[in-house]
Parts: C-alpha cells; sequence; structure tokens
C-alpha cells in the first residue's frame, strides 16, 4: 500500500515505494491507489533572443530585406517582453506576425505584448513599398566600357532585356517632407546597398565615374 504521505524527503511523491534518479526519472512500485508524479519547473537564467524586424516585402536581395536595424534582446523565460510598431518612410503596412505565436498578442494599434518562452522569440512586421516614394534609376555605360552584374552587386539591379548592357533598380528618393530628407538614399546609401552594377573600361582606358544624362 506504499508509504504515508509527505514531503519529507523533498519530493512531491512519497507514498509510494520508490526512489528519483540523479536525471529526475522515478522509478518505484504501483500502490493499489492512483498516483501522480508532478515534475516542477522554473526559468532558468539562461537568456533567449528577443528579435524585432521589420521586413521589406519587395526587395529579392535577402541582405536588403531588413528596412532598419533589428532590435535584438536576450531575455529570461517568464520575462515581459514588447515591441513597438514603426511607421517608416516609403512603405505601407503588409502584416505582423510572431514565432512562436502562443507567447503573446498583437492589440489594434500594432503593437506586441508577450512573455518570453523558454526559447528564441522572432516579431516580424512586414511592409509594402509605396511607389510614388521610389524612384527608378537607369545604368547605361558609355563608350570604351561596359557594366555588368557580378557578386559584388544586389539582385535589385536587373538587366533591361538579356544583352543590352542597361540595368535597373529602385531608390527611395526624397518627396521634400521631413522624413523624406533624413530616410531617403544617398548616392553613398546606393553604394553601400550594392545597388550599382559593375564597370570595366576597355584596354587603354579607366572608368571616370557616373553621371546624369541630360534626360536626368
Amino acid at each position: 500500500r506504499g508509504d504515508t504521505a509527505d514531503d519529507s524527503d523533498g519530493n512531491l511523491v512519497s507514498a509510494v515505494q520508490g526512489s528519483f534518479g540523479s536525471s529526475g526519472g522515478f522509478m518505484g512500485f504501483m500502490p493499489n491507489q492512483p498516483v501522480e508524479i508532478t515534475y516542477v519547473y522554473e526559468a532558468t537564467g539562461e537568456g533567449y533572443t528577443f528579435a524585432v524586424n521589420f521586413l521589406d516585402n519587395d526587395t529579392s536581395d535577402s541582405s536588403l530585406k531588413n528596412i532598419i536595424n533589428p532590435e535584438i534582446q536576450q531575455k529570461t523565460a517568464d520575462t515581459a517582453v514588447s515591441a513597438e510598431y514603426r511607421d517608416l518612410y516609403g512603405y505601407s503596412y503588409a502584416s505582423a506576425a510572431a514565432v512562436p505565436s502562443s507567447s503573446g498578442s498583437f492589440d489594434g494599434s500594432r503593437n506586441y505584448t508577450g512573455t518570453m518562452p523558454s526559447d528564441d522569440l522572432t516579431v516580424s512586421y512586414r511592409y509594402d513599398r509605396v511607389m510614388s516614394q521610389w524612384a527608378r534609376i537607369t545604368y547605361k555605360s558609355g563608350i570604351n566600357g561596359a557594366i555588368s552584374h557580378g557578386s559584388g552587386v544586389s539582385s535589385d539591379v536587373q538587366e533591361q532585356g538579356s544583352g543590352t548592357g542597361v540595368y535597373e533598380t529602385s531608390i527611395l528618393k526624397n518627396d521634400g517632407s521631413a522624413a523624406g530628407q533624413t530616410d531617403s538614399y544617398t548616392w553613398s546609401t546606393v553604394k553601400e546597398k550594392r545597388l550599382v552594377p559593375m564597370t570595366q573600361a576597355d584596354q587603354y582606358y579607366r572608368f571616370a565615374g557616373w553621371f546624369i544624362d541630360q534626360d536626368g
């Protein structure tokens, strides 16, 4: 029939003849009554990654998916976490999701609140481009040289017809607003994002630079 139930040995099971091993497993003999073994867990001090991403739906370049730098923190399990939705210049809201989805929820303002699970948690906001705030830039080579695509060029730079040597891409332009002045692409930004094709000068020539033609 087992022993009288108590917790004198520090376990929640004392009425069953048996013992817990070093790995937490229990071995014993089943008495003539129901037995329930309960394991109680608490969060460890180990941190998990809580990431908030702001993603561009309209780029084909995985390295340019992040519109702005992700917000990344280390959080312990069972602590409160939150993410604030952002309006981003040149983009409109498309969707929001969290993985795992059971750890929290989004409110009517698209802000997220939840509890950190015993695992990594990622909140992703996805955006579509507002095309009126974007411009197409066309690259053409002059005489005595050529331009091409290569490993150092973003996949967002695309040739306009096979073998034409004419390439195009989209850049975030300045619409004159305060946000447009701060968030639009400068030439330095265009180069950092690898939105410029490779250049190759003919023999006895060297690349002189990029120039805006009369149609620009």
